[in-house]
């Protein structure tokens, strides 16, 4: 039996009207959303940003929020998430299976078909 990975980061590249940057993140299979640090989102900006409420068990902040486009390396494409301004780095699994991404939990590995079909879905309101 092979051994599980408990926490997958892996380099991406975020684009934004203000800019872009490259920073790595945490891929969580169980989100559904997608958290940037203060200083990638102060860097990258975020295209339609409104105060967003993000929660968690105990509380809800408003937060920055907006649009950004987020790229992982071995993807050909990139997809157009809501991010939400947060003390982490993190991609949720939803907004990745946009772009056909698959995640090996046992090896840590990204992967993304070749000639897959953008189908953009944003699955998080603010």
């Amino acid at each position: 039996m092979s051994p599980q990975i408990r926490e997958i980061y892996k380099a991406i590249h975020v684009k934004g009207p203000k800019g872009e940057a490259d920073t790595s993140a945490l891929i969580d299979t169980g989100a559904t959303i997608t958290l940037l640090e203060k200083g990638v989102v102060d860097q990258v900006g975020l295209k339609d940003e409104a105060p967003g409420d993000l929660c968690g068990i105990l509380s809800c902040a408003s937060v920055r929020s907006g649009i950004v486009s987020v790229k992982l390396p071995n993807c050909r494409e990139d997809t157009e998430v809501v991010a939400f301004e947060s003390d982490m780095n993190l991609v949720g699994m939803d907004p990745l299976a946009d772009i056909g991404a698959t995640i090996n939990t046992a090896t840590g590995e990204v992967s993304c078909p070749v000639g897959y079909s953008y189908k953009p879905s944003r699955h998080v309101h603010r």
